[in-house]
């Protein structure tokens, strides 16, 4: 099992719990699985395919955490 299937697998295990907390924004197990779905999806319409890298600078943030797990679930390489 790879990374992503485990956080995957946990993230359904805990999907009505909050999981995390920005602000006034609480974020479910099931809305993060969503929204990493989500930037998935655009990497794989970037093209982004299995065994490339992605290389990011940005800010720390929610954005960057789904970025971050959108490449794992692209079985791609986060830099």
């Amino acid at each position: 099992m790879n990374l992503y299937a485990r956080i995957h697998a946990s993230l359904q295990q805990h999907a009505r719990k909050t999981l995390i907390q920005t602000g006034a924004r609480s974020i479910s197990g099931e809305q993060l699985a969503a929204d990493v779905g989500r930037f998935a999806g655009v990497l794989s319409a970037l093209g982004v395919r299995p065994g490339d890298r992605v290389a990011a600078q940005v800010e720390k943030s929610y954005e960057n955490v789904l970025l971050y797990l959108a490449t794992l679930q692209a079985g791609a390489v986060y830099l």
